[in-house]
């Protein structure tokens, strides 16, 4: 991978932390239908919760 040089000799890599810290929950990472919904289908009504935590 390419890594872009930043001020102070550091790399970008450097400039991030590894790992999170101790006892630090891990972020929850969003599904791919959170961050995109479903558009095929505009007519219908969003789905409620219930259905969206089931599926």
């Amino acid at each position: 991978t390419h890594l872009l040089a930043l001020p102070g000799g550091l790399t970008a890599a450097d400039r991030q932390p590894a790992k999170p810290r101790p006892g630090t929950p891990p972020k929850p990472v969003p599904t791919p239908a959170e961050v995109f919904p479903p558009k095929r289908r505009p007519a219908e009504p969003p789905a409620p919760p219930q259905q969206l935590a089931a599926g």
